[in-house]
């Protein structure tokens, strides 16, 4: 129950002042029963709480087999799949939630990036022989010797003959 209204109606009625609940209902943006039960808790120093009934979860049974798939490093989508073959009822949401809080978060290690300096490196490719057949079912055999620099946007290629003839260039 809201604290502000239970003080308001408390100072009103230490005054003995007749709540008015429709006027203490607009003053505080309530409905007049809601204030109607916070002068009755008053009255009666009686605190009404609902009883939470804890239901077991559709889980507890399989609870076993989720750790034991757990420590296997399986995803939650197949040990969902697999208790429901088991017989399990609910949902995926469920058991996603439930192995999140026992799953090992990996830390994510570094990348190292590797810095080039211009013109002292490139990446250079060979493919041999290659086929290729154009629309007219033609079929052309080449080879790509391909050569890019770290720092150009623009790149090299080459179409040789062999790969002695890229050595001797």
């Amino acid at each position: 129950m809201r604290n502000d209204l239970r003080q308001g109606v408390l100072k009103d009625m230490k005054e003995n002042i007749k709540p008015n609940y429709a006027a203490l209902g607009r003053q505080y943006n309530a409905d007049y029963r809601t204030i109607k039960k916070v002068v009755e808790e008053i009255a009666t120093d009686q605190v009404k709480t609902r009883k939470v009934v804890k239901k077991p979860s559709l889980l507890e049974p399989f609870k076993a087999i989720i750790h034991d798939k757990l420590a296997l490093n399986c995803s939650a989508m197949a040990i969902f799949k697999f208790i429901q073959k088991k017989g399990y009822l609910g949902s995926y949401s469920t058991v996603k939630t439930y192995c999140r809080k026992f799953k090992n978060h990996e830390v994510k290690k570094a990348t190292i990036r590797v810095t080039h300096t211009p013109g002292l490196s490139a990446q250079v490719d060979w493919k041999e022989e290659m086929k290729l057949r154009n629309s007219e079912g033609i079929l052309y055999k080449f080879n790509i010797f391909l050569y890019v620099l770290p720092y150009s946007l623009n790149y090299s290629y080459f179409s040789l003959k062999d790969y002695f003839l890229l050595l001797s260039c």
